[in-house]
């Protein structure tokens, strides 16, 4: 998605704006599941995170790499890649931003009158936080309402550009 000019602010925001609605889809998904119990096969349902995935830097030697901000990291843990800096480039390939891994357990719930307890009276369900998930929603909607007000902002300047 490397792209000079005017439009360049809005190819970024729908990139936030995709990222935002599958962590809303995510949301969804894992509260719809919080109390499923194990399916025909006997398995259980795992929570899933959207979860950024690493994106291309630009060309060595080229302008987008040479405006680039270095930053230095005081703890190799602050940032995931190697190195003692890490370059923020506005210009890198962010195509396919984001995946959605399952990171979720299983938690075992007393029920003895659940049709699918064991000979304890256990039921597996997965290991879900509802309040947790609805935390997760609020910031993505939020999230997802703050790049609409950025595009919306960008199509104005960009109509203002060309009035002139």
């Amino acid at each position: 998605m490397a792209s000079d000019g005017i439009f360049s602010s809005m190819q970024t925001t729908v990139v936030g704006l995709s990222s935002q609605l599958k962590r809303l889809e995510t949301i969804a998904e894992n509260i719809s599941n919080a109390q499923s119990g194990p399916d025909a096969n006997g398995r259980v349902y795992h929570k899933k995170r959207v979860v950024e995935t690493e994106f291309k830097q630009s060309q060595p030697g080229s302008f987008q790499h040479e405006m680039s901000l270095h930053l230095k990291k005081a703890d190799p843990n602050h940032f995931s890649s190697p190195g003692s800096t890490t370059a923020l480039s506005p210009g890198g390939d962010r195509s396919g931003k984001v995946k959605v891994l399952e990171v979720g357990g299983e938690v075992l719930v007393n029920d003895p009158t659940h049709p699918q307890a064991d000979e304890k009276g256990y039921v597996r369900k997965p290991d879900i936080n509802v309040v947790e998930e609805m935390t997760g929603m609020i910031s993505a909607s939020r999230a997802y309402e703050a790049n609409i007000s950025v595009l919306q902002a960008a199509k104005k300047l960009a109509k203002l550009t060309l009035d002139i």
